[in-house]
């Protein structure tokens, strides 16, 4: 930003007043319509994604540019607190974490960006969001104004907000809004809260609008103490059952009257709108998400929004990415695909194209940004349900249709009666031709509206975009509607000083008539749908109009990229990033392609050549009209090595009673801040000993001069959480998350000095608090109760055990802080670093897959291979892992590089496809791959491993290898 904008921008903000409660400084403001930045209505179109959740900084960009490119105008970032301070007062904002980097690139790419810093953000993550040292260190009660949980965020907003306020909108920055909590609408609401952590970011610098999201409670915020400025609803409303994708719930309509009845004044608002689902631990697996929310899920509900009067609406997620480590909360595993627009290997979807189509209208359809709802006729067929809007200022129209029981899977046809400034008109006029709703089908049809030097009356075919460009004689508009193929099409535009019929000349396809009504001045096209039909209206009396009316795979298949010339549209790419003029006339373009391809390219005018990535393009032709054609080279083949030899060995050796485990931790505290008090003491939770996640063991010494047969556990680790069990080395058997009782043998006991029980307790992450009442994110995670069984009728609980614990390395003074605190815990060997690039495994058991190891417990395999994936080629991989037996009890943590990328659970399921993101992975060099399996009975180990792409494309974006220290750096 020059030094003269930023002083007219300081000017503007100290010259703005500040009303309380309804906050409106700088160049962001709103009213009932929309939200507008620097004068100017804006349609925010956001698709939400989490940095945090694709540790590869270089990625980032490719997510935003894909967000971008499809015609977003936003992105909706969560900024976890737990993923940045793995101990009280310490912050980390490098590397993964380098948060200033991922604004920066926002700003770069052109989006804006809506902050939300929580302190509590939910979003399926280790206790929505609450760092580890929270669980065990509040005494008093999270999300209310408790004195010491404000001391907590309060830290939090501190270190987060200067890195926040830098990037505002009025500063230049993307930043245009900032939410305060998250669904903070039922449980124990505190006003005094919500004030409290207003204050301190309009204290921190904080002048955009404050937001805050809502799920249950409609009026929650919108007005009193604790208000917001802008206050929306989410909406999930196909729920989170992928079990049955192809259950429709109802489409809600409610939005437009609890916007009137609750906040009229502000734009209306969808902080997360349903853009896919989570899908459980032994869940059916994220196609099945996919297509709950499929692209004609899209279609109908996105649209229904629109028709409700929504301005500012979010997906979450667009890009959902990998809960890697242990950042999941134990409801979900390690993918958090979500089925979403974008996968999870960044492959962009069907649902990605849908949306593509959307967001250019959106983008380009300017008076959308301020209409209001009109009475509307009903369609001629009943079953169907017809709903518009209009901007007063103008007279433009959007008309809405879709099935009145939105679940409805019939076709049905009809006609609509539109009503504006030119008349009413029943449409299709064409005798023997009808609108059709496809099954799951809506549209949104665009009547009375004036783009470029047109006028359209109505189109019965869908818009996705329009444009003026510059031809041989001057300039010409462009516009692209869409239909289903082989449905009828009618067109009207209308001529005000026209003397004579405009011509028509068709290039491509045919129609099936027109009409030319010279009383009104108008012109009718008919046609049914093919591929494409292309074709040049022309005009004495204004500028030429050139239609490309596509069926809607073809328009799918169409990018409208914004140069620094005006937009530039292209066919035929997998994916284009970007499009830039040069002084000499040059147009280079920037994107992928994942075949040969044939690039069509209406430019906003004559380009002297072209590029693409860089590379000149040869035999450019020209097609008529005003298109340039070049064919694209397709990605080259890639080779995945197999991973047929692996270094082996065994661990588990804290099971033995002559384990040193003098250096571990002694568990004796007899009082715990977490509100669900042990059974027996002493307080055995991991956390109150700065352990925080992964693997925890226990080692117990107690006597067995009295009469033991046994010990009664009970482990809590939350869902699908197992711990093992041994006496003297001697292994007892695995229980699942809860109580157990384990039996001693007579032979197993020692008769002089200890026995040592060892357990090993799997800790799947801390709950969420959704429901804000209960503290269920301070659940406990380790022993709740620990007590021996006497084989007489003594009281066993005289017969103390003396409790040893040990987690992660040196607990919340992480080693590696470039990995960060999630990435480790407490096995021997991440305690040693045996996944590690560097450790010595030379003396390592050398085995193939399938191998089987006999006694229960942990074992290590670890592979090196290597990448030559050629330069400029996007090649994402995953690796799978598959058993033969799928009952065969064992889980296996997975680290490439050093990473922990996934977690897999053999019986359970459903992953078995893991991402490994370029810049951990290296696409041309050595990787290390280590994969600990732990044995839950004994006979398990690894069957099937192997490497896989998800796609591979020619182009994507650079990526620099993300830091990654290595064995001789973190223990020598």
């Amino acid at each position: 930003m020059t030094t003269k904008k930023a002083l007219v921008t300081l000017f503007f903000i100290l010259c703005t007043s500040i009303v309380y409660g309804k906050y409106i400084t700088g160049n962001v403001t709103y009213d009932e319509y929309s939200l507008i930045i620097d004068g100017e209505r804006q349609f925010i179109y956001s698709g939400a994604f989490h940095y945090w959740r694709l540790p590869s900084p270089s990625l980032w960009k490719d997510i935003l540019e894909k967000l971008k490119a499809a015609g977003m105008s936003a992105t909706t970032v969560y900024f976890a607190w737990s993923y940045h301070s793995p101990k009280s007062h310490v912050y980390n904002f490098e590397g993964v974490r380098d948060i200033d980097k991922l604004l920066n690139m926002t700003g770069e790419v052109g989006l804006h960006l809506i902050s939300r810093p929580g302190p509590y953000i939910n979003a399926e993550t280790n206790a929505g969001g609450f760092p580890g040292w929270l669980v065990s260190s509040l005494k008093g009660l999270a999300r209310t104004d408790d004195p010491y949980y404000t001391a907590a965020w309060e830290q939090w907003l501190s270190a987060v907000d200067p890195h926040l306020a830098k990037f505002q909108s009025p500063y230049g920055g993307p930043i245009i809004a900032v939410q305060v909590e998250n669904e903070y609408d039922v449980g124990n609401l505190s006003a005094k809260y919500m004030e409290l952590l207003e204050a301190k970011f309009r204290k921190d610098g904080i002048v955009v609008p404050l937001t805050a999201n809502v799920y249950g409670d409609r009026s929650t915020w919108t007005s009193g103490p604790g208000a917001v400025d802008i206050q929306g609803i989410d909406s999930y409303p196909q729920g989170f059952d992928c079990r049955n994708p192809s259950q429709w719930h109802a489409i809600p309509t409610y939005f437009a009257a609890e916007h009137a009845k609750y906040n009229p004044t502000e734009p209306m608002y969808n902080p997360e709108f349903q853009g896919g689902s989570f899908d459980p631990w032994a869940g059916p697996g994220y196609y099945y998400c996919y297509e709950l929310t499929n692209s004609d899920f899209e279609r109908v509900f996105y649209q229904n929004q629109i028709a409700q009067g929504e301005t500012m609406l979010n997906f979450y997620m667009t890009f959902g990415g990998t809960t890697w480590g242990w950042l999941p909360f134990p409801g979900v595993y390690t993918s958090y695909d979500y089925g979403a627009a974008i996968n999870e290997g960044r492959q962009l979807t069907d649902k990605y194209s849908e949306q593509k189509l959307m967001a250019n209208f959106f983008r380009v359809f300017k008076p959308l940004r301020k209409m209001d709802s009109i009475q509307v006729a009903s369609p001629t067929n009943p079953t169907l349900y017809l709903q518009g809007r209009e901007n007063k200022d103008d007279g433009t129209q959007l008309y809405i249709l879709r099935h009145r029981d939105g679940t409805s899977i019939t076709k049905e046809t009809t006609r609509i009666l539109i009503q504006g400034i030119l008349g009413d008109y029943e449409i299709p006029q064409e005798d023997g031709t009808y609108i059709l709703i496809d099954r799951r089908d809506s549209k949104m049809l665009p009547c009375f509206y004036s783009f470029g030097d047109q006028y359209l009356v109505y189109s019965t075919a869908e818009m996705m975009t329009h444009t003026t460009v510059q031809g041989d004689s001057g300039h010409v508009d462009v516009a692209l509607f869409y239909l289903g193929e082989m449905q009828y099409g009618e067109l009207t535009l209308y001529f005000q000083n026209a003397v004579f019929e405009p011509s028509i000349q068709v290039f491509e396809g045919h129609l099936q008539n027109s009409h030319w009504d010279a009383s009104r001045n108008q012109l009718r096209i008919n046609y049914q749908q093919s591929q494409v039909i292309r074709l040049m209206i022309s005009s004495f009396q204004q500028r030429p109009l050139y239609l490309i009316l596509a069926s809607r795979e073809v328009a799918k298949k169409w990018w409208n990229i914004e140069s620094n010339e005006g937009d530039v549209l292209v066919s035929g790419p997998y994916l284009v990033r970007d499009a830039k003029y040069t002084d000499d006339g040059g147009l280079h373009l920037r994107g992928d392609t994942e075949i040969e391809t044939l690039l069509k390219v209406i430019p906003p005018k004559p380009a002297t050549y072209l590029t693409w990535n860089g590379e000149y393009l040869e035999n450019v032709k020209q097609e008529q009209p005003l298109t340039l054609v070049a064919n694209l080279r397709g990605p080259p083949p890639v080779y995945l090595p197999p991973l047929d030899f692996w270094k082996f060995k065994y661990e588990t050796f804290e099971k033995e009673p002559s384990f040193d485990d003098s250096d571990w931790v002694t568990a004796d505290k007899n009082h715990t801040n977490c509100p669900f008090k042990p059974i027996t003491l002493p307080v055995l939770y991991m956390d109150d000993y700065g352990f925080h996640v992964g693997d925890v063991w226990y080692r117990g010494r107690f006597s067995s001069k009295e009469a033991v047969q046994g010990i009664v556990l009970t482990g809590e680790g939350g869902d699908f959480s197992v711990y093992s069990v041994w006496l003297n080395g001697h292994f007892l058997g695995t229980a699942n998350n809860g109580t157990e009782t384990f039996y001693f043998k007579r032979d197993q006991l020692v008769s002089e000095g200890d026995n040592v029980i060892a357990i090993l307790l799997e800790n799947m992450g801390h709950d969420e608090d959704y429901t804000n009442t209960h503290d269920k994110w301070q659940h406990p995670r380790g022993l709740v109760q620990a007590r021996l069984l006497s084989t007489c009728s003594c009281d066993t609980s005289d017969i103390p055990i003396y409790w040893k614990i040990q987690g992660n390395l040196r607990g919340e003074e992480y080693i590696d802080s470039a990995r960060g605190p999630f990435n480790n815990g407490g096995l021997y060997g991440e305690r040693h670093g045996w996944y590690l690039p560097g450790f010595p495994d030379e003396d390592w058991e050398q085995v193939i897959l399938p191998h089987r190891f006999s006694d229960a417990g942990v074992a290590w395999y670890r592979t090196t291979f290597e990448l030559d994936i050629p330069q400029g080629v996007d090649a994402s991989i995953g690796v799978r892992i598959e058993d033969k037996d799928p009952s065969s009890r064992y889980r296996a943590l997975i680290f490439l590089n050093g990473w922990m990328l996934g977690h897999y659970i053999n019986y359970v399921g459903p992953q078995h496809f893991f991402a490994l993101p370029t810049g951990i992975l290296n696409p041309r060099g050595s990787n290390q791959l280590s994969i600990a399996v732990w044995g839950q009975q004994g006979g398990e180990g690894l069957s099937h491993v192997a490497l896989e792409t998800y796609a591979v494309h020619l182009g994507g974006v650079e990526v620099e290898m993300v830091y990654s220290p290595d064995y001789k750096e973190l223990f020598q």
